[in-house]
């Protein structure tokens, strides 16, 4: 009996499921301009997080592709920016902490130029520790990964592991890849294995390869750099680690103080600064560095909130549009529920309605997320590397929006529903629940209007700023005055130079290059400022009462040889600048911005002061000019402490040197110059990063550019959904208050009154919304500081022009219903009273 009772209920609530979803269907069909409005309006706010959430998910997943990354952690310095360690420490860690992690990993990223045959290119690559694959459990899909006592060992020949990318698009997936050469910086590499497609590597550029780390001097062409032990001197690597089950990060903090102390003691020359395994953090919170990882994290969760609020605007439409809908129904309602249908019963059949819509909103929103993601991928950072782009739906995101359209439509479908479902059953049937009746409530759908309006202002408040934002960000004063021109490098770890053959080149390329017309400076350096590369380095100031501690003062640091601060046009406000007279055997010389020195000799003239750096060999440095403080990293940083060394005071050879030429002449024309007078020095000398003075400005104002094109294309669209939800709305209210306005035109009303009256029930719950929204916009608009330009959070105009706008806009959405009532003839509209 209980067995067939409870197949019986079971039947009979699935034949009422189907019975509501036919039903839903056929409703649906008799009128498809609302499903069409509700759909549109939802597919919209769910598409775009769906696409947001997906970029989101793609960058900010470090441990892509590795097994159990939830336990792999990375080891900094003191400093939560430092990273990088040495091999030596390393091999150290790895030895003497067995007992809290599993197995540790060193990696380091490199850029060379791999040989493809008729074509070469530069590609970035790991070279890694002979445990990277065995210790992430990443297994090539062919041939093999590393094994320490083959690949990671001194002398060993030199193997690669191809990314899954570059053997699909540079060896078209050559299934007999295995054992063939590949060249990289003019050295012969044996393919060994072929990495999935889902193990991205460490960074998210598109990482070509991956080698063996004892490979690093054959690649930099330097002599046995990888074994020093000085940060600095030697080669930095990455660290990370694998912790063992039940070990915690404070016990493995505490384990590595101990090995860093007895590492102190017995190299005391190396260790007076900063030693990698003081901060242990998860691998899953670093995705580069924290320095580049917080502003990227920063813009990602604003976006993500902008478009949270345009769900949140598509949703109050849904909201509204059931709510109209359901209105619309009383009758209908009032009949079932006269005859003796539940109130559960017809809440289930209207929310089965509300959660289809947002079903099928959502099947429309995964295709606008992925229009979306193509069209984000078109705009392709100016970046001279690739970036591991390669986003896509992941069944994550899918599951991210069922969830989302399941929520949203039980959500935002219940409460209509309820109200919807307790009508005065009267009124109902006679069809009169919506004739005038005195002070009227505020209401559910007032509500919702005053929600709308208020999330619209917040949203379009925050583009405001950012729009605003964007047309100052080129009024920025960066340090230099660089209008036309070009810059190039010269990578010369990809070449066979030794010191005296690179530096006669570089003299020899300046003086043909300054020898074109129209050319005014030439200048060189191992760093340009905000150009997607940055170096530092700890100082501790001579005869200076700033307390600096034994590990110095992290100070942003280039290397400049003379005519570099001419040609970029950086003001020289005292002493003197580099001269051919700065050279390697001769005193280090140093220049250093406003900052630097207010910094640390805040009331004396810094000329002739000293300091000493404490990475990569202690050095002595002698003041000798201060110069404009500029911008060195990102456009809205704040200022910071900076210092030049001269460029010919250290080795060029097996080292970057960046070309600036200042011209007088059309920069686009100089270009195909330039090449032919480097193709007469030497032909076989590849030019990196040639751009010109406008390009690298490009790199300089991509993310505001981008931030503020997605902040105003956001913004059209909650204005858009706005306007939708305000104009359907009120022309709803308006279409079910026919009698209301017959009777009162009956009485006397004139048509200016109805029209008035209609305007103003519009404009005072915008108005409500306004107050409530310009408020929470105020204090959003804190939290952007660090992405404005010029602009104070709190700009008048802003705050005064995006209210105008949202008034506009209800008085465009109310006066065609408004002109509708006005011209309803009395007796017409009493005819069914």
């Amino acid at each position: 009996m209980q067995t067939g009772t409870g197949q019986y209920l079971k039947g009979s609530a699935m034949g009422d499921f189907l019975n509501d979803l036919r039903y839903t269907f056929r409703s649906m069909k008799l009128n498809p301009g609302f499903v069409a409005v509700a759909v549109f309006s939802l597919a919209i706010g769910i598409g775009v997080n769906t696409g947001i959430f997906s970029i989101y998910k793609t960058i900010f997943r470090p441990d892509q592709g590795v097994e159990d990354g939830h336990e792999l952690v990375v080891l900094a310095g003191s400093d939560i920016d430092d990273f990088q360690g040495t091999y030596p420490e390393y091999l150290d860690y790895r030895a003497q902490t067995t007992d809290i992690f599993e197995d540790i990993l060193a990696y380091i990223p490199m850029i060379a130029l791999m040989d493809l045959g008729m074509t070469s290119d530069m590609v970035f690559f790991e070279e890694v520790t002979g445990n990277y694959f065995d210790m992430l459990g990443v297994e090539p899909v062919l041939g093999r990964g590393f094994i320490e006592a083959e690949d990671d060992i001194l002398g060993a020949m030199p193997t690669m592991v191809l990314s899954n990318v570059t053997w699909q698009n540079k060896f078209d997936a050559d299934p007999d890849i295995i054992g063939q050469t590949v060249m990289m910086n003019s050295h012969a590499f044996t393919v060994i294995g072929v990495a999935p497609a889902d193990f991205p590597g460490m960074f998210p550029f598109t990482v070509a390869c991956w080698t063996p780390i004892n490979t690093h001097d054959l690649l930099e062409r330097s002599d046995n750099r990888l074994n020093q032990r000085e940060n600095g001197g030697g080669s930095s690597c990455y660290i990370k680690g694998r912790l063992k089950d039940g070990v915690t990060i404070s016990h493995a903090r505490e384990v590595l103080r101990t090995v860093r102390s007895r590492l102190a003691q017995e190299y005391p020359e190396v260790y007076e600064g900063n030693m990698i395994g003081e901060i242990i953090l998860p691998a899953k919170d670093i995705v580069i560095l924290p320095e580049f990882d917080r502003p990227v994290k920063l813009l990602s969760w604003f976006l993500m909130g902008l478009v949270g609020l345009v769900l949140v605007i598509a949703c109050t439409n849904l909201a509204s549009i059931l709510l109209a809908r359901a209105s619309a129904r009383q009758k209908e309602i009032g009949i079932r529920l006269a005859l003796g249908a539940g109130r559960g019963r017809l809440i289930r059949q209207l929310l089965t309605e509300s959660v289809t819509l947002a079903l099928m909103g959502g099947l429309v929103g995964v295709w606008i997320a992925h229009g979306l993601i193509k069209l984000l991928l078109a705009v392709r950072p100016p970046l001279p590397l690739d970036v591991n782009l390669d986003f896509g739906i992941s069944g994550e995101a899918l599951l991210f929006t069922l969830v989302l359209s399941v929520i949203t439509g039980v959500v935002f479908g219940l409460i209509p529903a309820r109200q919807a479902t307790n009508p005065e059953i009267v009124h109902s049937l006679k069809g009169t629940a919506t004739t005038f009746q005195g002070r009227r409530r505020f209401g559910l759908k007032n509500s919702l209007i005053v929600a709308q309006v208020a999330v619209s202002a917040v949203l379009l408040l925050c583009a405001g700023l950012l729009m605003r934002s964007l047309g100052n960000a080129t009024a920025v004063d960066p340090g230099f005055d660089l209008q036309r021109g070009v810059l190039f490098d010269f990578m010369f770890e990809f070449t066979e130079y030794e010191e005296t053959r690179a530096m006669t080149f570089v003299h020899d390329v300046k003086e043909r290059i300054a020898s074109i017309p129209g050319v005014e400076a030439v200048g060189m350096a191992d760093y340009i400022p905000m150009n997607l590369s940055s170096r530092g380095n700890n100082v501790i100031p001579i005869d200076s009462d700033y307390e600096v501690g034994e590990n110095g003062v992290h100070s942003a640091t280039s290397d400049a040889a003379p005519g570099y601060f001419a040609a970029m046009g950086i003001p020289i406000l005292r002493g003197r600048v580099f001269n051919d007279a700065d050279v390697q055997g001769m005193p280090n010389v140093a220049m250093v911005n406003e900052t630097f020195a207010r910094k640390f000799w805040p009331d004396e003239d810094p000329i002739g002061k000293q300091f000493r750096r404490t990475y990569g060999g202690e050095q002595l440095f002698t003041i000798v000019g201060v110069v404009a403080d500029g911008k060195y990293r990102a456009l809205g940083e704040e200022q910071r402490a900076f210092f030049y060394g001269a460029l010919f005071q250290r080795s060029i050879s097996g080292n970057t040197v960046s070309f600036i030429v200042r011209t007088s002449a059309p920069e686009n024309e100089l270009i195909p110059i330039i090449q032919n007078e480097v193709r007469s020095i030497d032909p076989d000398m590849p030019l990196f990063d040639l751009k010109t003075v406008t390009a690298y400005k490009g790199v300089m104002l991509f993310i505001p550019r981008l931030v503020g094109s997605i902040a105003s294309a956001l913004g059209l669209v909650a204005l858009i959904l706005g306007s939708i939800g305000l104009y359907g709305i009120i022309a709803f209210e308006v279409s079910r208050r026919t009698r209301e306005v017959g009777v009162r035109m009956a009485l006397g009303a004139q048509r200016r009154d109805v029209l008035t009256m209609v305007l103003w029930n519009g404009l005072k719950l915008v108005l409500v919304g306004l107050l409530i929204g310009v408020p929470v916009a105020a204090l959003a608009a804190q939290g952007l500081k660090a992405l404005l330009f010029g602009i104070d959070p709190l700009d008048p105009i802003t705050f005064a022009g995006v209210p105008l706008i949202l008034v506009g806009v209800t008085i465009a959405a109310t006066i065609t219903p408004a002109r509708r009532a006005a011209r309803v003839n009395p007796i017409e509209a009493l005819h069914h009273e």
